[in-house]
């Protein structure tokens, strides 16, 4: 369940840091908060986590919990970088994004729509 926590959290704060993009204190505000908390949920996922959703089984795994981490920790350090060196925080909202369909797709246990999810993310 952790990891729908991380995507239902991640996708709308990427969004409102990218529409804030013109209000570069408000959006790294915004895109700061949901990426520290995106990290907490991250470290939270465990292997017993699963989820039965449209007739499949999403479940969570050691590895899964890894790449969340180290995902939404490097998201958070490229955008803080980018806010401080950068125009705006132009990285932390489509990377929140990003964060948020990447891990989902990691999260299906069916390889189709874990595919569709990771190209999404890759996109992102």
């Amino acid at each position: 369940m952790s990891v729908l926590l991380l995507a239902v959290l991640a996708l709308p704060g990427g969004l409102v840091t990218a529409l804030l993009a013109g209000r570069r204190r408000a959006a790294f505000a915004v895109g700061l908060a949901t990426a520290v908390a995106c990290v907490v949920l991250a470290a939270s996922i465990d292997a017993a986590d699963t989820v039965p959703i449209a007739g499949s089984v999403i479940g969570g795994s050691d590895g899964l919990r890894t790449l969340a981490v180290a995902w939404a920790l490097s998201t958070l350090i490229f955008g803080v970088v980018d806010a401080l060196l950068g125009d705006g925080p132009a990285v932390l909202g489509p990377a929140l994004i990003g964060l948020g369909v990447g891990a989902v797709g990691l999260y299906a246990a069916d390889a189709g729509i874990g595919f569709t999810f990771l190209t999404a993310g890759a996109i992102l």
